[in-house]
């Protein structure tokens, strides 16, 4: 189950599926990064617990403001950790740029051993190099 991925240049094949499963690994990966340096993440850090909501019965991580979490993002923004979020929100009508793909490279490439110490490859991986490695001329569309 997941998300298909189509390539819009029309002479290019290139086909996906995001495994949903992914997406929760990205997150628990930033998390990993964060907490790993916690006095220097601290708002990032509680944005992204904020995040766990859904998942977490703890209460406690809902005890943010809407001016915590804008600074929180903000902070992810500067320090360029914000690039996981395009992916690990995509819906079935997004799209992922160039833009977007090399954002998600370069913060995937400052936390990727957060990652991979949980013994599994990012397989969508290879999805996120097509767009990025295009230079914009592959941009790929979410269905």
């Amino acid at each position: 189950m997941g998300i298909d991925i189509y390539c819009t240049n029309r002479d290019c094949s290139f086909e996906g599926k995001q495994c949903f499963e992914y997406r929760r690994k990205l997150l628990d990966a930033l998390r990993d990064y964060l907490t790993a340096d916690e006095s220097t993440y601290e708002r990032e850090l509680k944005y992204v617990n904020w995040l766990y909501r859904e998942d977490n019965e703890d209460n406690s991580y809902m005890n943010i403001t809407e001016e915590e979490r804008d600074m929180g993002y903000e902070e992810l923004k500067k320090k360029e950790l914000d690039g996981l979020f395009s992916y690990i929100f995509l819906t079935e009508r997004s799209m992922i740029t160039y833009t977007q793909a090399v954002k998600f490279k370069k913060t995937f490439d400052k936390m990727n051993s957060f990652f991979y110490s949980k013994e599994s490859r990012f397989l969508d991986l290879d999805m996120i190099k097509h767009a990025y490695c295009g230079k914009g001329n592959h941009n790929l569309q979410c269905w």
